[in-house]
């Protein structure tokens, strides 16, 4: 099978300026996800999508492709992802005239997912032909949905789910939530319905340090933490 797998850093990230190539242990960020897409045995094209030179530099250095620079249209706030992978999946069609079985989205901001994760993910859509897609998620612990309100007015708030009964957290039914490190995706269904999670859609279970997502300065420097124990 082709697998491509796209990292998508662009460079005017907001909340974490210059995020993607800030350093983790004195590694840019993006390498991990780069050394980790490498050492997978499945993946067989990997792309970093950006609109960025030094970032494009950084990725080349750690072992990536960077085949062309990212349109402005596709690297705004506004943006949205599923826009980016069609661009790139489309691109890379053209380029190295291959054409590719599944289409693997690794954002850099999940540093601590590695190999094994991925060659997980993979093996399980393979093994799974019902379904199109596949993503990774963790347990949702105090995001439980049980805990979770929503604004109606002023200082007014309504629970998500009505009418339940208190419990605590270990009686709860276990729940999940996406954690972004991996999305994976049938390339026909990719193309056919423009969305990345199809109806029929698998999911690997990551533990909570593993599942990391940099979106503020204090998940970096919480990633430096962990990053020298590891």
């Amino acid at each position: 099978m082709n697998i491509l797998a796209i990292i998508p850093a662009r460079g005017g990230s907001k909340r974490v300026k210059r995020k993607n190539i800030r350093n983790i242990n004195n590694k840019p960020m993006i390498a991990y996800t780069v050394e980790a897409a490498k050492k997978s045995k499945y993946i067989t094209r990997l792309i970093v999508s950006t609109d960025d030179d030094e970032i494009a530099n950084i990725a080349l250095n750690f072992g990536a492709e960077v085949p062309f620079l990212r349109p402005s249209m596709y690297s705004t706030d506004k943006a949205k992802s599923i826009d980016l992978v069609l661009h790139s999946l489309i691109e890379c069609k053209r380029i190295y005239k291959e054409n590719y079985d599944f289409v693997l989205l690794l954002q850099p901001t999940s540093p601590f997912r590695n190999s094994s994760h991925i060659d997980e993910a993979i093996q399980m859509l393979i093994d799974n032909s019902n379904a199109d897609s596949l993503i990774s998620v963790n347990e949702s612990g105090h995001f439980h949905p049980h805990y979770l309100y929503f604004p109606i007015n002023q200082n007014f708030i309504k629970p998500l789910i009505e009418n339940i009964e208190i419990k605590g957290y270990q009686e709860m039914d276990k729940s999940y939530i996406r954690n972004g490190a991996i999305y994976l995706v049938k390339a026909s269904y990719l193309e056919t319905n423009k969305s990345l999670i199809a109806e029929n859609n698998l999911a690997i279970l990551m533990d909570e340090l593993s599942s990391i997502n940099i979106d503020t300065e204090i998940d970096l420097k919480l990633a430096n933490i962990i990053a020298v124990d590891k």
